[in-house]
């Protein structure tokens, strides 16, 4: 039987070694060439100090148009609701606020317009976070 104990695996010589060695140093060249052209038009490149303002602001904001047809609708729906309040509550606002028929319409106005502005904001909000 013959002994395993001084058995090594062959050493690389020294053109196997330096092979290696650029050939690592090809695939890290290749991984950064791929990470520059991954990241060109997104803001989650690696950290610099031009880029993190960016990462901050785009965390915060949602990129992307406005969606004019649904804001047309809603302003349509909304200027509907308002005209049958208006004409539905007149009468009794009239006789219960001695005169002002414009109590309920006005104060309906009021939240409208209230919640327009919170729905414009949170449509710039990243909902993605």
């Amino acid at each position: 039987m013959k002994n395993n104990d001084n058995l090594e695996a062959p050493k690389p010589s020294l053109k196997n070694q330096q092979k290696q060695a650029q050939k690592k140093q090809k695939k890290i060249k290749n991984k950064q060439k791929t990470n520059r052209t991954r990241y060109a038009d997104t803001t989650h490149a690696p950290q610099t100090s031009k880029l993190k303002a960016n990462v901050r602001k785009s965390f915060l904001y949602a990129k992307g148009a406005f969606d004019v047809t649904f804001f047309a609708a809603v302003l349509a729906l909304l200027t509907i609701g308002l005209v049958m309040l208006f004409s539905a509550s007149y009468p009794s606002a009239y006789q219960k606020y001695d005169g002002d028929s414009y109590v309920y319409f006005r104060r309906q106005l009021i939240f409208a317009v209230v919640g327009v502005i919170v729905m414009i904001i949170m449509s710039k909000v990243n909902y993605k976070i």
